[in-house]
C-alpha cells in the first residue's frame, strides 16, 4: 500500500455540510471529501444527498437501492418512535 499526499483546497475539493451544493446541479467529479449534513434523517436533507449516492454507486444499482431501503426503514422506525413519545405527526 502506498501513501500519497494530496494537496487540499478544502473550499473547492470538499462537499461541506455548511454549504451543501451537489443537489443544486453541482458536481462531485473534483471532490475528494464530503462532510454530510447532520440532519440527513430528514426527508428534505436526504433528498439533497441522493445525487451524491447516485454519483458514487450509480442510479438504481444494488448499492443505491440498499441506501434508499435503509433510509426508508430508518424513517419508519424514527417516525414510529417519535409518535410513541408524544411527537406531532399523522395519527
Amino acid at each position: 500500500m502506498q501513501v500519497k499526499l494530496l494537496r487540499r483546497d478544502v473550499g473547492v475539493d470538499r462537499l461541506d455540510r455548511a454549504a451543501w451544493g451537489l443537489a443544486g446541479g453541482g458536481s462531485a467529479e473534483d471532490k475528494i471529501d464530503a462532510h454530510l449534513p447532520a440532519d440527513a434523517y430528514l426527508p428534505g436533507t436526504w433528498a439533497q444527498l441522493l445525487p451524491l449516492v447516485a454519483h458514487l454507486y450509480g442510479y438504481e444499482t444494488d448499492r443505491y437501492n440498499w441506501c434508499t431501503d435503509y433510509y426508508d426503514g430508518f424513517q419508519k422506525l424514527f417516525v414510529e418512535k417519535y409518535r410513541l413519545h408524544g411527537g406531532v405527526g399523522e395519527r
